[in-house]
């Protein structure tokens, strides 16, 4: 059949699923202005969803990544002090991973956003890390209270003595 735009194959998809025991169809929304996507976005977040999918209507099925289907999620960021380190693996041996500290004090990995020669330039220097702050970015917090998704996006000098864990 010839190709058609998400609209007609979202119609299509409701039909051939009607009935059917334990699946069910997202729900979505024609919105009409920026206003309506935001008040939409923060619906999502109060409902526990991790964002929100924003696809062209008029768009047809492609199989690789298009500007017609965007992902939008929010994210945060913090600073965790960098107590040790580990080599990647694979294609990123020679390549640096930071192990940072919660303020519970637990442990968790962290790759520095940057090419391969950069990463391996901290690989190299990697001792002169060890007590600087990890500026993190990432989406939310674990249960255990660990960033989830998270890439190191700066590194930066401090005083550790103004970073107090709790006991």
């Amino acid at each position: 059949s010839p190709p058609s735009p998400f609209w007609v194959r979202t119609k299509a998809v409701k039909n051939i699923l009607s009935g059917l025991n334990g699946i069910k169809v997202v729900k979505t929304t024609k919105v009409l202005d920026e206003t309506q996507l935001d008040q939409l976005f923060q619906e999502y977040l109060e409902e526990g969803y991790e964002g929100q999918m924003i696809r062209a209507s008029q768009a047809y099925y492609q199989t690789k990544r298009t500007s017609d289907l965007l992902k939008r999620k929010t994210f945060q960021d913090k600073e965790f002090p960098i107590v040790g380190f580990k080599e990647g693996l694979g294609n990123r041996k020679g390549c640096i991973v930071l192990q940072l500290k919660n303020l519970d004090g637990q442990l968790f990995d962290s790759v520095p956003v940057g090419p391969v020669p950069y990463l391996m330039s901290l690989w190299k220097s990697r001792d002169q890390l060890i007590g600087k702050m990890a500026v993190v970015k990432y989406q939310n917090l674990s249960s255990e209270g660990i960033p989830r998704f998270n890439n190191t996006v700066k590194i930066r000098e401090t005083n550790l003595e103004e970073w107090t864990p709790k006991n």
